[in-house]
């Protein structure tokens, strides 16, 4: 069982909801406290008004109030005062007090205190008994809040305190309100984030699945499966593409197996059935040393080809497996293609076949016997295929940091349908030669094998009754090997 915490899903969808939470619980928090102090703002600039517009009041007593305090704040330096009579007559503390308490219609509340503690006016709507402020010298502290109160108040030169306060309930609960909305917001965007997210994620992860799905049915044998390629521009897309292109070559590589597996067992086939023939032949009565010796060069023939096709195979298998060259030290391809000509002469003067050569040095590196089992392999071939009295030319030359090779004749050609297939092990392009001409199919096989060991490449092209060329290209060293040899050397047989 698959642990969530394990899952790629699940890690992106936390990390995702985890931020996307902390972005918005910070922009929640920024606009409710902004709000808030906006609204706190809003509410001590009508009680600064009202303030004023009680201490105005009692200046018509004969109050002196410093009002700078409150249209400027920050410039106050000192305490805010207000200069008073100590005692205020019956008669005009009622009109301080009808004046006042108009105020209590807009929601305010007022209350004036002597310096000994006494209330000298107070509106009817104070909410209760309220402490007296007590005074810290700083003008923050001439406001405070007290429960769903909001209070600022004032001090006489003679110490008597003068406040005005209202209720801000109704603030409180619009903020809470605000809170709330701000809250479901929240939720809401979390809601869609989280579902966003998740399709996202089900949707960043799904090739992947798909691709483990595909790998797991091709492990188990089906090697047909491959990945869907809806979304081919995605990183995800190419790495499919890459991966089918992957497990073409590796289905094209067990074809191959399985062909070459079945055709080496087709090839062993027929010279083990000759030696059980011929042994059961010379062992089923007495016969003359003739007979026998008959019976023995038949076997001797037949294991020889047995052994021309074991080496063969065990060749391309040390080919296949990535080894390198037996050796890597510069040689000159010149010398190696006149070895093979003159070893090829014979053949070619008893099918009356021409050689031509073409040649200039050719400083490469690897190994010259391979390079030259390459060389005869395609000259041999261009001999044998050759049409009695046709013509097969060598020619090497070089381009840029390349030699060149091309073994050009003038024999029956290759059919198209048969040219792809020409490098294919085991394949004969002459479906009518009889395997008694000691071929074994492999030769050009090894001959590819062998170039693309060397770093090189090789090619051909060809029509039917036309002629074949094959081309060979080599890497070089930048500089001549072998400045013995002339520029161009001509051999005609």
């Amino acid at each position: 069982m698959k642990l969530p915490f394990k899952s790629m899903r699940w890690r992106l969808q936390v990390w995702h909801g985890v931020l996307l939470l902390l972005v918005l619980l910070a922009v929640g928090l920024k606009s409710y406290f902004l709000a808030r102090e906006n609204r706190f703002g809003v509410i001590d600039q009508e009680l600064q008004r009202q303030c004023i517009v009680d201490a105005e009041a009692i200046v018509g007593g004969g109050l002196s109030v410093k009002q700078e305090v409150f249209g400027n704040p920050e410039r106050a330096t000192g305490t805010s005062t207000v200069s008073t009579n100590d005692a205020l007559e019956p008669q005009s503390q009622a009109k301080y007090t009808a004046i006042l308490d108009r105020n209590e219609q807009a929601g305010f509340y007022y209350i004036l205190w002597h310096r000994d503690g006494t209330v000298r006016l107070c509106s009817h709507n104070l909410p209760g008994d309220i402490p007296r402020p007590v005074v810290s010298g700083t003008l923050n502290s001439r406001m405070r809040t007290r429960g769903d109160l909001r209070e600022q108040f004032i001090e006489t030169a003679n110490g008597s305190q003068l406040l005005v306060g209202r209720s801000i309930a109704t603030d409180l609960a619009s903020l809470r309100h605000l809170a709330i909305r701000i809250a479901s917001f929240v939720c809401v965007i979390m809601t869609f984030g989280l579902a966003g997210g998740w399709w996202l994620s089900t949707s960043a992860i799904r090739p992947i699945e798909e691709m483990t799905t595909t790998a797991s049915k091709i492990a188990e044998g089906n090697i047909t499966e491959r990945i869907n390629l809806s979304d081919t521009d995605s990183e995800l897309g190419q790495l499919a593409r890459v991966l089918n292109a992957s497990f073409d070559r590796l289905r094209a590589a067990l074809d191959r197996q399985v062909q070459f597996t079945a055709d080496a067992s087709h090839e062993l086939r027929t010279p083990v059935s000759v030696v059980l023939a011929e042994a059961n032949s010379a062992l089923a009565r007495e016969r003359t040393p003739a007979e026998y010796q008959e019976a023995l060069e038949s076997c001797r023939r037949a294991a020889r080809r047995m052994r021309l096709l074991t080496e063969s195979l065990f060749k391309l298998a040390r080919l296949d497996s990535g080894e390198q060259p037996g050796k890597h030290e510069p040689c000159d391809l010149q010398v190696v293609v006149l070895e093979a000509i003159n070893l090829l002469r014979p053949l070619a003067e008893e099918r009356s076949v021409k050689l031509h050569a073409d040649l200039c040095d050719g400083p490469c590196l690897g190994d010259a016997e391979q390079l030259g089992q390459v060389v005869t392999n395609l000259v041999s071939n261009a001999i044998q295929y050759n049409r009695p009295g046709g013509e097969v030319r060598v020619r090497l030359s070089t381009g840029g940091q390349t030699m060149v090779l091309n073994v050009i004749d003038t024999g029956q050609g290759i059919a198209a349908v048969d040219l792809p297939h020409i490098f294919d092990r085991f394949y004969r392009a002459d479906k009518s030669r009889s395997r008694a001409d000691g071929h074994v199919g492999l030769g050009l096989a090894i001959t590819k094998a062998i170039v693309e060991a060397h770093g090189g490449n090789i090619s051909v092209s060809s029509e039917a009754g036309s002629g074949t060329t094959f081309t060979v290209g080599l890497k070089r060293p930048g500089v001549t090997m072998y400045p013995a040899f002339p520029r161009f050397l001509a051999i005609n047989t």
